[in-house]
C-alpha cells in the first residue's frame, strides 16, 4: 500500500513538474495563457476580437521570443569562449526561462528584460485596454473585467507596475548610450565641450532621486548609472524624449 501511495505522488509530482514546464514565460505573459481563468474565454470571442487581441499583444510576444534569442546566443558565446562558468549561468537562465520564471534583474542580459519591459507593455496595454472598452460596450461587463484584471496581472509580471517582484529598492548598474543631443539636454555638454558638471547633479535636477550607495558617471558616449529600477525607469524616460 505504501508502495503504490508513493508511486501515486510521484506521478503527481511529475505531471505538475511537467505541467509547469510547459508555462513558459510567453505563454505567461499572454492575455490566453492556459493558466488564466479567462484565456480560454478569449480563446472563444468572435475572429474580430481574436485579431484585436492578437494585435495588441504582439510587441510583447516579440520582445520575450526576441529576449529568448538573446539567452541561446548568451550562451553560445560562452561555449565559443570556453568559460564554463558562463555556459553554466547561461544554461540554468535557459532552464528557468523555458519553466516560467521571470528574470529579476540580477545580471547584464536581465537587465535588458528589466529596462525595455515597461515600455514594451505599455504599447501593448493601451490597445488592450481599448478592447476592454468595447467589451464594456457590448454588455460583456464580467468579461471585460476579467481581461482587465488579466492585463494588470501581465503587467505585474513585466515588471511596469509597482506591485511587481521587479520593482524593489535593489541598487542595479544600467549603462546607457548617450549622444550630444541628449548631452545638451541636459546639460551636461555644448557645443562638443566637456561636461561642465557632475552627471548625477544634471539628472537630479531632472527629477531623478540618488539613494544612499547610488551614482550617476559620464563616460564617451555613455552614462553609467548605479540606482534602483524606480529611478532608473525615470533616467530611461529622460533620456527617451526629445
Amino acid at each position: 500500500m505504501k508502495s503504490l501511495a508513493l508511486a501515486l505522488f510521484a506521478a503527481s509530482l511529475l505531471a505538475r513538474l511537467t505541467s509547469d514546464a510547459a508555462e513558459t514565460v510567453t505563454s505567461r505573459l499572454s492575455v490566453f495563457s492556459p493558466s488564466s481563468p479567462v484565456g480560454e474565454k478569449l480563446k472563444q470571442l468572435d475572429p474580430v476580437y481574436l485579431d484585436a487581441l492578437e494585435v495588441s499583444e504582439k510587441p510583447i510576444q516579440d520582445f520575450l521570443a526576441s529576449y529568448r534569442a538573446s539567452l541561446d546566443r548568451r550562451l553560445e558565446s560562452a561555449r565559443q569562449a570556453g568559460d564554463l562558468d558562463a555556459v553554466q549561468l547561461a544554461e540554468i537562465a535557459i532552464r528557468k526561462w523555458d519553466a516560467g520564471e521571470i528574470p529579476l534583474g540580477d545580471g547584464k542580459m536581465e537587465m535588458v528584460f528589466v529596462m525595455k519591459s515597461p515600455e514594451v507593455f505599455s504599447e501593448s496595454a493601451k490597445k488592450l485596454e481599448m478592447v476592454v472598452s468595447r467589451l464594456t460596450r457590448e454588455d460583456r461587463v464580467e468579461l471585460a473585467k476579467e481581461l482587465k484584471a488579466r492585463v494588470v496581472r501581465i503587467g505585474e509580471d513585466f515588471g511596469a507596475i509597482p506591485s511587481s517582484p521587479l520593482w524593489n529598492d535593489k541598487i542595479l548598474t544600467y549603462t546607457f548610450t548617450v549622444d550630444g543631443e541628449v548631452l545638451k539636454r541636459l546639460g551636461l555638454a555644448s557645443g562638443g565641450m566637456a561636461p561642465q558638471r557632475p552627471a548625477r547633479e544634471a539628472l537630479e535636477d531632472h527629477g531623478v532621486t540618488f539613494p544612499q550607495g547610488t551614482q550617476a558617471v559620464l563616460t564617451t558616449g555613455e552614462l553609467v548609472v548605479r540606482n534602483t529600477r524606480r529611478y532608473l525607469y525615470f533616467v530611461q524616460d529622460i533620456i527617451a524624449k526629445r
